[in-house]
């Protein structure tokens, strides 16, 4: 085989696997946003498909909408379907000033069990726990994903 047949061969392999690497990131939205933070993305760091199985290991990018300082910024997934399990729902994002958007260090495992899952958009729920002006904030918002 020439060389030019076998780099196209090669690039083919390379789309391939990065495009089935990355098919099940999904876009998000917040229907019920809160008045001081906005989750903006979810990445997928990590993807894998075992039958109806669809396991993916997210970071999540948030950012401060209020004017204050919001301290000690902490998430927790409070609730999803009963399709979807969760691993290492609990995220520390730390503090954030006025308009900062962050990415989780910490990442989270979602689990999707597609042979279930009769809408097309996974709804989780999110508790967001803060300080903010001598005031603990303690809020729910759900965030729909697309997949």
């Amino acid at each position: 085989m020439k060389l030019s047949a076998q780099l196209k061969i090669l690039f083919y392999m390379i789309v391939l696997f990065l495009f089935c690497s990355t098919a099940y990131s999904g876009e998000i939205t917040q229907p019920s946003p809160l008045p001081f933070l906005s989750f903006i993305s979810y990445q997928t760091t990590d993807s894998k498909r075992t039958g109806d199985l669809l396991i993916r290991t997210v970071q999540v990018t948030v950012k401060n909408t209020s004017d204050r300082v919001l301290s000690i910024v902490k998430l927790s997934i409070d609730g999803h379907p009963n399709y979807v399990t969760v691993k290492n729902a609990k995220i520390t994002i730390g503090d954030l000033n006025p308009g900062e958007t962050v990415t989780s260090e910490t990442t989270f495992s979602i689990s999707v069990d597609t042979s279930k899952k009769s809408e097309k958009g996974v709804r989780i729920i999110w508790q967001v726990e803060c300080d903010s002006n001598g005031e603990h904030l303690v809020n729910e918002t759900a965030v729909v994903e697309y997949l």
